[in-house]
């Protein structure tokens, strides 16, 4: 698991969600059709204003297609 502050530029360790029952409904369909189709890769929710968004990306490290080289950075060096 790699969490990370785009703003900041940089990787933390602990954080928290607080999700209103729709974006929770909406992430947990969205995260079931990451299990089930594995050209999924990377899916978002946002609220109704979009003014905060959660992005969950799939990876591993034989795999980051797709990724930038800042991503694949925090995805092979965060500890």
């Amino acid at each position: 698991m790699r969490l990370y502050n785009a703003e900041e530029d940089k990787t933390f360790t602990e954080g928290a969600i607080y999700l209103t029952t729709s974006e929770l409904a909406q992430l947990y369909g969205l995260l079931g059709s990451m299990l089930q189709d594995l050209r999924v890769k990377e899916v978002s929710v946002a609220d109704d204003s979009f003014r905060h968004t959660l992005k969950v990306m799939r990876y591993s490290k034989v795999e980051s297609v797709g990724f930038d080289r800042r991503q694949k950075l925090i995805v092979e060096q965060d500890c």
